[in-house]
């Protein structure tokens, strides 16, 4: 009897260690490559229920998702499960690791060790080679402080793919935008149909020395069997993920070239345009005219476009309107253009010359500097028109009408004298005419002169309102632009904000001019002397300046927010009375 009892229980005992939980891991490729992923499994008898930890996992190696599976099937009588977990994970840099072992409900696997090798720009798929591949061109691996490098990415793929993505390239202390949008192209090579996608990025950067521009990455999925796609065209059955990455760029900046000592504009070419209206040389005192003139740059962007403004002259007013900026990109190439328009109103009779205004800039191609000039133009200003009265004619002799006498030894020729009182009265009217007309004129000037006094009292009511909302927005702005390091963003932001105290504020250096704490005036010089001068400024804190927003706040604000030093600009129509 006991040997009976014995034998039932090592029975029993081997019939549970054969449905215990029995765990296995694989991984599905071995080796990967840099940037690609993987994915690994733990094979079990039963469902899944608790998800296992992976502790211990290498750095390099990062898990992207999970999930777990089940079926059970039965064939020619006898049943099979397919169970367990399925882990998704990215394998970082190259290098041999090892996955510990799992536990999982007191059963352990054995650890994996996977291969990781280096990166590349080029891929297999079901046997077809290159089915894949990714390429980067560099326009200049040598370039001048804030000249357009051109950094070119193409994609060629003869194969389907989906969940696609492309990271962008990264520079440092440089201003990278997309130049344009995607272009999309079949091409043949080796009797293979590519379709290829092309993407272009326009970089400047900010430093002189080596830099190192990182590849790019481009991850997706595709179909490793028979490629099948649902109705929503998304791959059906079992896929692969692919991760290609370009290489890395290396670019040498220099620095500003000696002698160039006012704004440095790197550019392919620059051009000014001008127009006046009305054209013409001839001008009334106290009547506007507009001059508009454009600078257009290709290779920069209209935020390195320097502010051109005429300086005084004597016998005009120049009341410049805020530039117009737009930057686009034409035919692949990036243009720049500010446009400034002026109203000009003289005040003096006379000729008077505007001098020409030079623009230095360097052209890349020919690497050396070149100018651009608006010509100087004379304008002949008319004085206000007073009546004139001409002299009767010395051939007329007036005789007495009464005596009819002979005058001057001529006698009295008949009609004479009727003819002297019409072309007298023709005079007459002519005169009161002209005068009534100069009095007009005179009414028209003096509700002119009004109107700017007018607007100066709408700007004074409305002025506190106006500094209130721009104050916040834009400090926040500058703060913002000072942390991300960008230098121009910071000028910009600047500008901005003072323009809301005093719209006559157009760059740093009439920034200068309307604060006194010498603190704050330093840090602006050394940020306008970062950005243009022919030294490179590095030691430019931008920390100082974010310290001293609030004194600069409470400078202007003390200066422009009194009603009588809201508007300090000079009337558009002079009382020349």
């Amino acid at each position: 009897m006991k040997t009976l009892y014995t034998a039932i229980l090592t029975l029993l005992f081997i019939l549970t260690t054969q449905t215990m939980l029995a765990l296995e891991v694989t991984i599905d490729r071995n080796p990967v490559r840099v940037n690609e992923t993987f994915e690994l499994t733990i094979h079990m008898d039963t469902a899944p229920v608790n998800q296992p930890e992976l502790i211990g996992m290498p750095g390099d190696l990062e898990v992207l998702r999970n999930s777990n599976f089940y079926r059970k099937s039965t064939i020619n009588g006898k049943a099979s499960v397919q169970a367990g977990w399925r882990f998704t994970i990215k394998a970082l840099n190259e290098g041999l690791y090892t996955i510990p072992a799992i536990t999982l409900d007191g059963e352990t696997t054995k650890p994996v060790t996977i291969k990781v090798l280096a990166a590349v720009s080029s891929t297999n798929i079901n046997g077809q080679a290159d089915a894949i591949r990714i390429t980067s061109e560099l326009s200049n691996d040598s370039v001048y402080v804030q000249q357009q490098l051109t950094y070119t990415i193409r994609l060629y793929r003869a194969v389907q793919a989906q969940y696609a993505s492309l990271t962008e390239p990264e520079l440092e202390g440089a201003l990278i935008e997309t130049l344009g949008d995607d272009v999309q192209f079949e091409t043949m090579i080796d009797s293979v149909r590519y379709i290829v996608l092309e993407r272009k990025y326009a970089i400047f950067p900010q430093k002189s020395g080596e830099f190192t521009i990182s590849g790019v990455t481009y991850n997706a999925e595709v179909a490793t069997g028979r490629q099948r796609f649902s109705t929503l065209g998304s791959l059906r059955g079992r896929s692969r993920s692919v991760s290609l990455s370009t290489e890395d760029k290396t670019v040498t900046v220099k620095p500003i070239p000696g002698g160039v000592t006012e704004w440095w504009l790197p550019a392919k070419s620059v051009s000014i345009k001008q127009k006046w209206q009305p054209e013409g040389d001839q001008i009334e005192i106290g009547s506007p005219v507009t001059w508009t003139y454009s600078l257009v740059t290709e290779g920069l962007t209209a935020t390195q476009i320097p502010d051109l403004l005429p300086g005084e002259v004597t016998g005009l007013k120049f009341y410049p309107e805020q530039a117009k900026e737009s930057s686009q990109v034409i035919d692949g190439k990036m243009i720049g253009k500010r446009t400034q328009s002026v109203a000009v109103i003289a005040t003096e009779s006379g000729k008077v010359t505007i001098p020409e205004m030079t623009v230095n800039w360097w052209n890349v191609e020919l690497d050396k500097a070149q100018t651009v000039t608006i010509p100087e133009k004379t304008l002949i200003i008319d004085g206000d028109i007073s009546p004139v009265i001409e002299p009767a004619s010395p051939d007329i002799k007036i005789s007495n009408p009464i005596d009819n006498q002979v005058v001057d030894d001529k006698p009295i020729v008949e009609g004479a004298n009727t003819s002297s009182n019409e072309q007298l009265l023709f005079w007459q009217i002519a005169t009161a005419a002209m005068a009534a007309l100069w009095f007009i004129t005179l009414l028209w000037k003096r509700q002119n002169t009004q109107r700017p006094t007018q607007s100066t009292t709408r700007e004074s009511r409305n002025t506190t309102k106006r500094l209130t909302e721009a104050n916040a927005a834009t400090i926040k702005s500058i703060s913002k632009a000072i942390d991300s390091g960008t230098q121009t963003s910071v000028q910009r932001s600047l500008i901005q904000f003072c323009q809301s105290y005093h719209p006559e504020i157009h760059s740093l250096n009439d920034i200068i001019l309307h604060i006194k704490d010498p603190d704050l005036i330093s840090t602006i010089k050394q940020l306008d002397a970062s950005l243009y001068s022919s030294r490179e400024v590095a030691s430019w804190d931008g920390k100082m300046l974010k310290g001293k927003l609030k004194q600069l706040q409470i400078e202007l604000t003390e200066k422009y927010t009194n009603s009588e030093n809201v508007n300090t600009l000079e009337p558009m129509y002079p009382n020349h009375d």
